[in-house]
């Protein structure tokens, strides 16, 4: 039973009759906390739409809302009418005033998705309650019931909108809760799920969070409800408050726990005030990755792998900050998820009445120590603010997730997004910028601030580039901080390769994708010297240029890099360079592989690749490339051809583990491009029977009808086998020997002999 009376009333009211008109109003409103560009759709003729949430991508997708016991029902309907109508996105969003099992909360997803749709989130009774408990003008209007929230509350005083009802990854915690009796502190960094996991206590077990410092109105609340359990949410902001909560407690005789929530680093502190022992604590640790993917799934999202790796990534592991960043991506989209613009502007927003009118400020000045943070001293100090205000922000920005502590002294800002998108902002926005020179010099690890200085950069702040570049010569053995800085843009890579050439290796990712004609050149001159196979050494030059340009997400870009590396290797190829590299690298251009890597969500370590090929119109275009190639081979002197071999047999054999997956269509025009490099090379090797005998050869494996102009000296020493009748073709072999001996015996021994020196060179 709830004890919250409040509350008990809120659900018995909603379980009554309702206007349905009157409900859709108030859910549009009352949603519109979780959806900002929700609006309200009234009257009949709606198109399935009882609301429309824009999210800035495209038209507003629908929220339906409905009273009626068949939920699902009219979610068929309203998405019915709405597809019939021509509506073109495929989100909705789904409030009811009924209570849901978990089964039918399922099967409306299930519903939606066999309809082409993604539900987004589903709001029912326990999820409108929650929104109505803190909305007494709708409450009149809606459920015509009076009143405020009492000092001991079901709803923590703190609580955000939630996606997701479902406990993952706390079990632990929740059974800790349970089974253990007394006093007890629960202890968790911010957005470790501290609050959530009470929440659903309180609701199964008879708690209530004390959200008033009115002890007459929480020792009468006490005496009416008898509550099991009375909880202090994050308690540190409040020590004091433990010692008021136990006086009333043993004033008025009651029975109930205590229990409170803190921090790490106020452990002890909380501990010694509540007088409770080790086995009455309990701490929240992060969760396992699959865990977050899991929490992510729930909120709606299951796809793209590389979009939920990067939401789990930002989480750090952390429950309440994955909600909020599944949140943010269903309103908004992923680009300013990623780049941390929508997590900044949630967070300054939301806690702005709360921590104050300078949250943005403080958020950025621990922003800009990176990983490590920074100090509440240092930032007090900068900001010229007081050490209890400093506290009380961060306390209150807790509930966001946001921050971390990383020791006794440091906090930090998480993720790495909202820190650059911060530091941005506040240091490097032009006139208005806050100075940063006090906050780098007392940021206790350089290499973050660089880091943090690199990403501000990256989104548009006004980053002098001296200042990058002086922090990055004051640590040049720092090859992480040097990569980040490459991949701002061709212009860093220059000046890096410019006055640091040796970093080539700590930055050829980014050089390849920001300056390839740069980074090219300096690959291939590094291989000259490398004689290791490229299929046992992935950070051989060769096989670096290979996955670049096999390595894509779209065929224009592989297109592309392939016509990069071409212009590179004409060339390097006219001006003398080494044929052989030369040579061996123009495979990368002529390929039609390509492939995506991504990282597997629930396993940071573990990377998925698939592999493929280009489509057909990519295979046409590139194609054009290789006349004037051959143009260039006629000119150049190959000594050996068996890289252009392994270029044409690429062609002219599409199988294997990427050929046999290929349409029918495509490995004929990939082989047909394939007889046209084989027809080709027989006119560069005029003067070499090695090779003619090779492509005779070729020619016959794929029954191809090519007069290829033989060496009959050769083709008698070295014939082609004929295994089906081994006995036969020896006898005929020994037989044209004799003859050729007979024929060399009447010529000029020395000559003889030289020719026989030709023929096996080619041989080999």
């Amino acid at each position: 039973m709830i004890r919250d009376p409040f509350y008990r009333d809120i659900i018995a009211r909603l379980n009554e009759r309702l206007d349905p008109e009157l409900f859709e109003q108030c859910a549009a409103d009352l949603l519109r906390e979780i959806y900002p560009g929700l609006v309200p759709i009234r009257g009949g003729a709606d198109s399935g739409m009882d609301g429309a949430i824009a999210d800035g991508e495209d038209e507003p997708f629908p929220l339906v809302t409905t009273t009626g016991k068949n939920v699902i029902g009219n979610l068929t309907r309203n998405l019915n009418s709405y597809l019939g109508d021509g509506g073109q996105r495929r989100r909705v969003v789904l409030a009811t005033s009924q209570s849901l099992t978990p089964r039918r909360i399922r099967n409306l997803y299930k519903r939606a998705r066999e309809l082409g749709f993604g539900l987004v989130n589903v709001h029912e009774q326990a999820s409108m309650a929650d929104l109505l408990y803190h909305r007494p003008e709708w409450c009149l209007e809606l459920l015509n019931l009076t009143g405020t929230p009492p000092a001991l509350s079901i709803i923590p005083k703190t609580q955000r909108p939630r996606l997701t009802q479902t406990i993952v990854g706390r079990e632990e915690g929740l059974l800790w809760l349970s089974q253990t009796t007394g006093d007890r502190l629960l202890v968790g960094q911010p957005g470790s799920g501290k609050t959530f996991l009470l929440s659903k206590f309180a609701r199964e077990k008879g708690g209530l969070f004390v959200v008033s410092e009115d002890r007459t109105e929480i020792a009468s609340n006490i005496r009416a409800e008898q509550p099991a359990a009375l909880i202090l949410d994050d308690v540190q902001l409040h020590p004091e408050f433990v010692a008021e909560l136990k006086q009333i407690r043993e004033v008025i005789g009651a029975d109930f726990s205590i229990i409170a929530t803190c921090w790490p680093s106020e452990k002890g502190k909380i501990q010694q005030r509540l007088a409770v022992p080790k086995s009455q604590v309990h701490e929240l640790g992060p969760l396992t990755r699959n865990q977050i993917v899991e929490i992510i799934h729930e909120a709606g999202i299951s796809r793209p792998n590389w979009l939920i790796d990067e939401l789990v990534n930002q989480s750090g592991n952390r429950p309440g900050l994955a909600v909020t960043l599944a949140h943010l991506y269903l309103l908004g989209g992923a680009e300013e998820v990623l780049l941390g613009e929508a997590l900044s502007r949630e967070i300054v927003e939301t806690y702005r009445p709360l921590a104050g009118s300078n949250v943005r400020e403080v958020l950025a000045a621990f922003s800009v120590g990176g990983n490590v943070g920074m100090s509440k001293e240092a930032v007090a100090e900068e900001l010229e603010l007081r050490m209890v205000d400093v506290t009380r922000s961060l306390v209150t920005l807790g509930a966001g997730g946001v921050v971390l502590e990383v020791d006794d002294r440091h906090l930090s800002v998480y993720p790495r997004a909202l820190r650059h998108a911060l530091v941005r902002d506040v240091f490097f926005c032009g006139a208005l910028s806050l100075e940063i020179e006090g906050l780098i010099d007392q940021a206790p690890y350089p290499p973050d601030v660089i880091s943090t200085l690199i990403g501000a950069k990256s989104r548009g702040g006004d980053v002098p580039a001296q200042l990058l570049t002086q922090k990055l010569e004051e640590n040049p053995h720092l090859s992480d901080v040097w990569t980040e800085y490459a991949w701002l843009g061709a212009d860093q890579v220059h000046w890096i390769l410019q006055n640091y050439p040796e970093k080539l290796n700590a930055i050829i990712r980014p050089a390849l994708h920001r300056a390839p004609g740069v980074a090219l050149p300096l690959l291939l001159e590094k291989a000259i010297q490398d004689q290791r196979p490229l299929n046992t050494a992935p950070d051989h030059p060769l096989r670096v240029i290979e996955d670049w340009t096999q390595e894509v997400y779209l065929a224009e870009e592989a297109l592309a890099r392939r016509q990069t590396l071409c212009k590179v290797l004409t060339k390097w190829l006219s001006n003398d360079k080494d044929v052989e590299i030369g040579l061996r690298a123009l495979k990368s251009v002529f390929s039609w592989r390509i492939f995506q890597r991504e990282t597997d969500p629930g396993r940071g370590d573990k990377v998925i690749t698939r592999s493929g090929s280009l489509p057909n119109r990519q295979i046409l275009a590139f194609q054009e490339l290789w006349p004037e190639t051959v143009k260039l081979l006629k000119i150049i002197q190959i000594r050996d051809w068996k890289p252009l071999r392994d270029l044409v047999r690429h062609w002219i054999y599409p199988t294997g583990m990427y050929g046999y997956m290929l349409p029918l269509e495509r490995r004929n025009m990939i082989r047909s491009f394939g007889v046209k490099m084989l027809s080709d090379l027989m006119s560069l090797a005029e003067d070499r029977p090695g090779v003619l005998h090779w492509i005779n050869k070729e020619a016959d494996n794929i029954d191809l009808d090519l007069d290829v102009p033989l060496d009959e000296a050769f083709e008698i020493l070295y014939p082609v086998e004929d295994f089906e009748n081994w006995e036969k073709s020896r006898q005929a072999q020994i037989q044209s020997v004799r003859q050729l001996a007979a024929e060399w015996s009447e010529r000029n021994p020395p000559q003889v002999a030289e020719r026989i020196v030709s023929i096996e060179r080619e041989a080999e």
